[in-house]
């Protein structure tokens, strides 16, 4: 007899990355900064177990709930007896009536179970995720300007701490001056027509004024002073920097997180509308089967197990894809 049936048509390789992702996920939130949703999270990490195993239970078990080879053979009775008498005794017609009930009631169970596990993956919600991610957005860009802002400060005051030490250096250096004057005597009995001794006695004059201005106009304990306030605000804009780069590294986490929590809520939605194929098909089985009737028993009977004999081979495939 032709089947009304329609095959559930299931995408596995959907059904199979969405489930691993939404493992992972729950794996990556665990101590997501927001405790609502983490309890949300822990939640679904049950969930997504329930659901999975109650859709495969659904899958190996339903072929016997459908009962096809016993309503099979007291099928082949009926229509033995009808042959031979003509009406189907009343007791024939309440016993396969009765096999019929049970196998309709048993997949309504299933049905039953398994959109109650799905129901529970639906309810899975993260909340107002996008205007989170706006508030963290903002105070991430103010953070980023402050760190742009600050590192250039500390360039500056590292360059005035290099130009500091410059300074320093020269008037540490300005005991080459002892050694410069004795040089500049004994270049004086040097016959001053030498044109090498007359540029090296200019050039010693000349270091020697320069060094003797410095050391007039500057004083190293001013320099020793200004390099001291420098490093202070060094060392400040360090502990600045110190402050902002934890910050601005939690700011990035949790928007990861809730990226995070996105995907997961998408890869929950797809799952959940995959499997929920299978509870619509029995569904759709369950409203099409007929109250048996005395007049037309067997051509009810045939035309259940056409359609559950369809049902039957249909989850047997999808379980054995099923992984």
């Amino acid at each position: 007899m032709t089947t009304t049936f329609d095959p559930i048509q299931l995408d596995l390789e959907t059904i199979r990355s969405c489930r691993d992702s939404i493992k992972a996920h729950v794996l990556d939130l665990d101590g997501i900064y927001l405790p609502t949703l983490q309890e949300k999270v822990r939640t679904l990490a049950t969930d997504i177990n329930q659901a999975d195993d109650q859709a495969r239970s659904t899958l190996a078990l339903l072929p016997a709930a459908l009962q096809v080879r016993a309503i099979q053979s007291t099928l082949n009775v009926l229509i033995k007896e009808a042959a031979q008498s003509g009406p189907v005794p009343p007791q024939h017609v309440a016993e396969v009536s009765s096999y019929l009930e049970d196998a309709l009631n048993q997949t309504r169970e299933h049905y039953n179970a398994l959109s109650m596990r799905l129901d529970n993956l639906r309810a899975f919600d993260t909340g107002n995720i996008t205007d989170l991610q706006g508030s963290l957005n903002q105070q991430l860009e103010i953070q980023e300007a402050a760190l742009n802002e600050t590192e250039a400060r500390r360039e500056r005051y590292a360059e005035h701490k290099r130009t500091l030490n410059a300074a320093m250096s020269v008037i540490e250096d300005k005991n080459m001056i002892d050694r410069l004057i004795p040089l500049l005597d004994a270049f004086k009995e040097f016959d001053p027509k030498t044109p090498q001794a007359s540029l090296v006695r200019a050039a010693v004059v000349s270091v020697q004024n320069i060094l003797r201005m410095a050391s007039e106009s500057v004083k190293y304990v001013d320099l020793v002073e200004a390099r001291a306030n420098v490093q202070a605000e060094l060392n400040s804009i360090t502990e600045q920097l110190g402050d902002i780069r934890p910050r601005i590294k939690s700011l990035q986490q949790r928007l990861q997180q809730l990226s995070t929590a996105q995907t997961l809520e998408q890869n929950v939605t797809r799952y959940e509308e995959q499997v929920r194929k299978i509870c619509t098909a029995l569904l759709t089985f369950i409203d099409a089967q007929p109250a048996p009737s005395s007049v037309s028993i067997v051509e009810d009977v045939e035309a259940f197990i056409a359609n559950a004999k369809a049902l039957s081979d249909n989850v047997s495939d999808l379980r054995a894809r099923w992984k």
